[in-house]
């Protein structure tokens, strides 16, 4: 039988990519924005979507698209499945009474399987660490995929302004970290991606407690304390 954190594991996989393909003209314009004003060109986004448009195409805005999926695919699969199986301890080291006491509305709340704030940042934590150190060489390589135009197509036209330029693949950009930085190179970052981890901790501890207060109020109310997937989108979109 498949485990809940395997099927929360795909799940999160599937969402984050489509989620991905949506936004990522967006995404990947804000990169460039920011490598842009930090060369002191001062673009705006506009701007930016206007040279890459001009210069690359409309299919310019998707450069680096493919890291970009397997990187947010592999990064919400480890981190729902590392959710998921750090929830199930957390709750398999309660009160396993707890569930014949369930006399009131939070008691069954408890014994269903919900965590207390402090529980679901622990789990939290746990999972954005492991999330982080696993993932990070995929977003260093896919930060040089959206942000450098690319390399030169010959060994003839090198150093020559205004020569043809090939974008790298996948492999060949962590090849070219690898020769150019080291190893660790892909771990560069790594210190302050850590401390971001703080903010999907938030999120998803907000989201399991307004969901706990959803349940809970309707299991007052005497009326099914079952979520639809609007309740879920509802539920994300505030946390």
């Amino acid at each position: 039988m498949v485990s809940d954190g395997f099927i929360h594991a795909c799940a999160g996989g599937a969402g984050g990519m489509i989620a991905m393909t949506a936004t990522y003209p967006l995404v990947s314009i804000s990169m460039r924005a920011a490598v842009e004003q930090s060369r002191a060109k001062d673009k705006t986004m506009v701007e930016a979507a206007q040279k890459v448009i001009r210069e690359e195409g409309v299919v310019g805005l998707y450069s680096g698209l493919s890291s970009s999926l397997l990187g947010i695919s592999i990064t919400n699969f480890v981190y729902y499945g590392f959710f998921e199986t750090a929830r199930e301890m957390i709750l398999a080291s309660k009160n396993k009474g707890a569930a014949k006491e369930a006399t009131t509305a939070a008691a069954t709340i408890a014994a269903g399987g919900a965590l207390s704030t402090a529980e679901s940042m622990l789990a939290g934590a746990l999972a954005g660490s492991a999330t982080t150190v696993i993932t990070n060489p995929i977003w260093v390589v896919n930060t040089r995929q959206t942000v450098r135009v690319g390399v030169d197509s010959g060994s003839g036209s090198k150093g020559k302004p205004g020569a043809p330029v090939r974008k790298m693949g996948f492999l060949e950009t962590i090849r070219y970290i690898i020769s150019t930085d080291g190893v660790p190179a892909l771990w560069r970052g790594l210190g302050p991606a850590l401390f971001l981890v703080i903010n999907p901790i938030l999120q998803y501890t907000a989201f399991e407690q307004l969901k706990n207060m959803l349940v809970t109020s309707r299991l007052t109310r005497g009326v099914s304390a079952s979520l639809s997937d609007l309740d879920f989108f509802f539920l994300g979109a505030l946390s």
